[in-house]
């Protein structure tokens, strides 16, 4: 379900007030509420998101890889909603990105090529481009293969930071497979050239 910022519903004050449970409960509350999360990030209500991902942490005693396993919730997608949470809302921070990498790091949840995507595009449109950077580096750390929208976010990035040697050689040395450039790309690369 897809809500238009007009229609999307209100959010629960507190997850007490949505469920039957406390915010601190084990088991299958701290499920409860990560597929709670998905569904606030999904309808743009980040703060909340973020915030009860912050309760589940409490909850989850450090193994919410086994609360998610247990409550049948895909831990990727609960942890996609929760970049979307912490990286979309406010200026462009690499901080609050990194610390859930390292998170998700520590409780042994693979990062995906589609996280880093989400990630770096949230960057890139906040002009966060040595945020983005930094969050490639990371990618580059978890030896996951840059997709096509993340190279694109790097080529951009280093452009706009000014590293135009950076960026070409970035670009040159992705194979076309890897990387196939959208417009924009050669136009902040034409861009950088001819400056």
């Amino acid at each position: 379900i897809t809500y238009s910022k007009r229609s999307r519903p209100a959010a629960p004050a507190s997850c007490k007030e949505h469920f039957e449970v406390e915010c601190d409960a084990p088991g299958s509350g701290a499920g409860d509420m990560m597929r709670q999360v998905i569904s606030l990030s999904n309808s743009r209500h980040y703060a909340q998101a973020f915030a009860l991902y912050k309760e589940i942490v409490k909850a989850a005693g450090g193994d919410i890889r086994g609360v998610a396993d247990d409550a049948g919730v895909n831990v990727q997608e609960f942890f996609r909603a929760v970049a979307v949470a912490g990286v979309l809302p406010g200026p462009a921070r690499s901080a609050p990105a990194k610390r859930l990498i390292e998170d998700m790091r520590s409780w042994g949840v693979p990062r995906s090529s589609e996280f880093y995507d989400v990630m770096m595009r949230a960057m890139t449109r906040k002009q966060g481009y040595q945020q983005a950077a930094d969050i490639f580096e990371e990618l580059q750390r978890d030896q996951v293969a840059p997709t096509s929208d993340s190279a694109a976010c790097l080529v951009t990035s280093l452009v706009e930071v000014g590293d135009v040697d950076g960026a070409l050689g970035l670009f040159r040395t992705l194979a076309p497979d890897q990387f196939k450039p959208s417009i924009r790309v050669y136009m902040f690369l034409l861009k950088a050239l001819h400056a």
